[in-house]
């Protein structure tokens, strides 16, 4: 074909775009509608391109997907080390527990207070409270310390009892979680292991078809990217949207030639693999 005949259009047309998401395809389904007469670039050739049966493709190579995921920053400050403790409990639970501690001791001031043989027997007003202060605080570290003698306080010491039980069973229980999510997220070293565990996955949507039908999860937990640009995947997991990305190797690797999106890797064999051409 005469290179001066070639029509050369900036945009794809309306229906194409409506028929496909992967403006890759959509420029192979508008060779179809006559709108042009070749698409240049380097296409993957996929079965739903080839399905659409207008355009010859050249492959010129292949091409690997493979999975990439962020790098984690395993140094700890010391103020990590520190909250590491209390983060299975948000904020908000950690302040509940604390008014539940300060309504706990005022109750046994109020019902315990002037007692005989009890713990706040005759030493004043602000010592036996601040004792109480102390005996609830302790309590949720070693049992009960109270000593109530009348039924309220009784009744109130058994109540502040089922609680710690509770308290420290959903605690070791947010820990033992926490501990096993952290050691499954250390151990993701394939895309079988990513959708077993659940994490979401960026991929282009080129892919999709074969992603899909080669992996029984991927559907549910792939999020399409409309770019071959590598820095919108990584864009993607920085801000949340997918966690780990299934790119071409090239992508990242001329990524972080140019000094940028250097804080990925990848990790396991292809898991796809596309003719390249035009």
């Amino acid at each position: 074909m005469p290179l001066d005949t070639i029509r050369v259009r900036g945009e794809l047309s309306n229906a194409s775009h409506r028929a496909h998401v992967s403006s890759y395809t959509a420029c192979v389904y508008d060779i179809g509608l006559g709108n042009i007469d070749l698409c240049l670039g380097d296409f993957w050739g996929t079965p739903d391109r080839y399905a659409l049966g207008v355009a010859s493709f050249v492959q010129i190579d292949d091409e690997a997907i493979r999975l990439v995921v962020p790098l984690r920053n395993n140094e700890e400050s010391f103020w990590d080390l520190a909250v590491k403790p209390f983060r299975q409990f948000s904020l908000h639970l950690w302040g509940m527990l604390a008014g539940i501690i300060i309504v706990v001791s005022f109750a046994m001031i109020i019902f315990e207070y002037g007692q005989s043989e009890g713990d706040f027997e005759n030493s004043g007003v602000a010592t036996d409270m601040l004792n109480s202060m102390y005996l609830a605080m302790s309590s949720m570290y070693s049992g009960i310390c109270f000593k109530p003698v009348t039924v309220s306080g009784r009744l109130v010491a058994l109540g502040y009892g089922t609680f710690i039980v509770i308290v420290f069973a959903s605690f070791t229980a947010e820990t033992a979680s926490y501990v096993i999510m952290k050691q499954m997220e250390k151990t993701i070293d394939s895309l079988e292991a990513a959708l077993r565990n659940g994490n979401s996955i960026c991929f282009s949507t080129g892919m999709s078809l074969m992603a899909e039908t080669k992996y029984d999860r991927f559907a549910k937990l792939g999020v399409e990217i409309d770019s071959f640009y590598f820095s919108e995947y990584a864009s993607a997991m920085d801000t949340g949207l997918c966690d780990f990305a299934l790119v071409a190797n090239r992508l990242l690797t001329d990524e972080c030639e140019r000094g940028e999106s250097c804080n990925f890797k990848i990790v396991g064999g292809p898991v796809l693999s596309f003719p390249v051409g035009y």
